[in-house]
């Protein structure tokens, strides 16, 4: 290939590029990796939504701001509470536990269902790690399992629909739930 031609194509490369980021007014930026014993880890935000990446594959998106709770922040384990609201409650739907800290990595999704799962706050220990929501509901992180609370009538009777309506204490249950980290 010609000297010019490379030129040319290289040239109409960037031109195409630039109009794309142009035309598109949501502005992207890009974390500064950070490296863990799970591989390489940085966010993605774009507009109002943001994407968590490891060894360059996406492993957690959300329709809308991922808030990282500066007060939970281990070095290599964070809580997320993700951006998307449950309909009936106005509450967040759910929280994310990011584990990197060993190879694999994890993503756990957990909180309560049919009621508000707003995170308080986290005592990270050697061992295990117990991360309260509000009204005192905690969950227990250790050797990477997440330990929901035990159900029953004293645990649940506290807590309370986004709305501050009576809740049908039956229907409030807790969840845990693995998400899939793609193989390195």
């Amino acid at each position: 290939m010609s000297k010019r031609l490379a030129i040319f194509l290289l040239t109409l490369l960037f031109q195409t590029g630039s109009f794309a980021e142009s035309s598109n007014p949501i502005q992207c930026r890009t974390s500064a990796p950070g490296f863990t014993p799970a591989g390489k880890v940085y966010s993605r935000e774009c507009g109002n939504r943001t994407e968590i990446y490891l060894n360059d594959k996406l492993i957690l998106a959300d329709d809308e701001q991922l808030f990282p709770n500066e007060s939970s922040k281990d070095s290599l384990i964070a809580i997320y509470s993700g951006g998307t609201r449950d309909p009936v409650t106005t509450c967040r739907k759910s929280l994310y536990l990011l584990d990197f800290s060993k190879k694999p990595g994890k993503v756990i999704s957990f909180g309560v269902k049919n009621a508000c799962s707003n995170f308080e706050w986290v005592s990270w220990g050697t061992k295990r790690s117990v991360i309260a929501l509000v009204h005192n509901v905690r969950f227990i992180y250790e050797n990477g399992r997440m330990i929901p609370p035990k159900g029953g009538e004293d645990l649940w009777v506290a807590i309370e629909s986004g709305h501050g309506d009576p809740v049908d204490v039956d229907s409030i249950t807790p969840f845990v739930k693995e998400l899939p980290v793609p193989a390195n």
